[in-house]
């Protein structure tokens, strides 16, 4: 049966896989190899590890709206988030710790919130980001921080501060945004067309001039994930996957 996602855990132990008849296999991962710990019957539409504080745990979005996380405690126990049922597309968690935060985009608003697991899980709203043109794709990068992506522009937002650098008007449309894991001013862009590029911060502003496309072989990009270290970025497609070296020598963002 077909993969229509599929997620890794952060310290490759763990992944979900979900496939077209909406069954969602957890594996164990051991030597490069999948072993199936347990299949649940879903009606989701999208999936992600949370932080490993909480054991093997997941969260799903379901296609009504709500949230559900299952977790690993001597069995499987299922929680219904109770507070939050208004998910319409990119569920993330952050792999920042120590707050263990989640965020979704929710009418075309990102909404990010703290979860709360004592008995039963809540989610507590810490930030709300709105703008006329809906919001399509957004990700946590490093110090409080989330890139965005709507229409033809590119955002960065912090927490504490509405705006952390201006908005970038890419002459080519953006998909997808993904920060690099250990520089907070850099970042891999999918755009249409499956052209993929890395853009730089300089003084809190996208900097045209540190826009580089990055040349692949892969046809109809669908993700890109940069390596723990952020050295290097895989690009992956419907059929094959590249590893792109990205030099950090290339990238001095400093004046």
């Amino acid at each position: 049966m077909k993969t229509i996602l599929a997620r890794t855990d952060p310290s490759c132990s763990f992944s979900l896989a979900l496939t077209e008849d909406s069954n969602l296999i957890v594996y164990s991962i051991s030597k490069n190899i999948l072993n199936v710990l347990t299949t649940f019957h879903v009606d989701c539409i999208d999936a992600q590890f949370l932080p490993s504080s909480l054991g093997l745990a997941f969260i799903i979005a379901e296609k009504d709206g709500s949230l559900t996380i299952y977790r690993q405690d001597m069995a499987w126990k299922t929680y219904k988030i109770e507070n939050f049922k208004s998910f319409s597309s990119c569920l993330r968690v952050s792999p920042y710790p120590p707050e263990a935060r989640i965020g979704c985009i929710s009418n075309g608003e990102i909404m990010i919130f703290n979860l709360l697991f004592e008995q039963q899980p809540t989610l507590l709203p810490i930030r709300r980001f709105a703008y006329p043109n809906k919001f399509k794709y957004f990700n946590f990068g490093l110090n409080d921080t989330i890139f965005a992506v709507y229409d033809d522009m590119i955002w960065r937002f912090n927490f504490n501060k509405k705006v952390t650098s201006e908005p970038f008007k890419t002459t080519d449309k953006p998909v997808a945004i993904e920060p690099n894991p250990c520089n907070a001013d850099l970042a891999a862009i999918i755009f249409e067309n499956d052209k993929v590029g890395i853009i730089g911060i300089v003084d809190g502003i996208f900097s045209e001039r540190l826009l580089t496309p990055i040349q692949h072989n892969v046809h109809s990009v669908k993700n890109i994930m940069w390596s723990p270290l952020g050295t290097s970025l895989l690009i992956g497609g419907d059929i094959i996957e590249e590893w792109k070296e990205v030099s950090p020598g290339n990238w001095c963002l400093s004046k």
